[in-house]
């Protein structure tokens, strides 16, 4: 059975998966050896491919290492990404002991379409008790052209620890 990791033929799709410029060349290289072979001897050799693709898998699984420690380097151990989603009108309370800072926050209309909402500011940090309301209208939401009790709004929120 022929298989080859990652093999598409066309460039957006590779970028749509997320591979890191170094590994796309690897299986660019991969795909021009085996349109070569194919073209050339009409067969691939399944050792020479097998090689090939375990190579991409080590490099892949070393990138995703060196990836994973510079987050955790970047991030405090008491820091996390949560994600928090509301209609117009609910409110998210902090939790006692926590801070959190708004990273993002999109409008979606429930179809699949997000969209940054980048007219509305909120405070650099919220404490303990504290509350962060869903906006009632954003300029965002105007692109989405549906009614605004169907809009929700996504957060992510960068929860710390009070450290006492």
């Amino acid at each position: 059975m022929l298989m080859c990791i990652g093999v598409i033929l066309t460039p957006y799709h590779m970028y749509a998966q997320g591979f890191s410029p170094e590994v796309q060349l690897r299986i660019d290289s991969l795909n021009k050896w085996v349109q070569m072979q194919l073209k050339t001897t009409g067969t691939i050799d399944q050792k020479k491919l097998d090689s090939l693709n375990a190579d991409i898998r080590l490099f892949q699984q070393e990138e995703k290492k060196i990836a994973k420690e510079d987050r955790a380097g970047n991030q405090s151990n008491a820091e996390k990404i949560i994600s928090k989603q509301g209609m117009v009108g609910t409110t998210f309370s902090v939790p006692a002991s926590r801070i959190w800072k708004v990273k993002r926050v999109f409008v979606s209309d429930n179809g699949g379409h997000n969209i940054l909402v980048t007219s509305v500011r909120f405070p650099s940090e919220y404490h303990a008790g504290e509350k962060i309301n869903v906006p009632a209208w954003t300029a965002e939401s105007n692109l989405l052209g549906a009614d605004m009790g169907s809009l929700n709004y996504i957060f992510e929120i960068i929860e710390s620890e009070i450290i006492k």
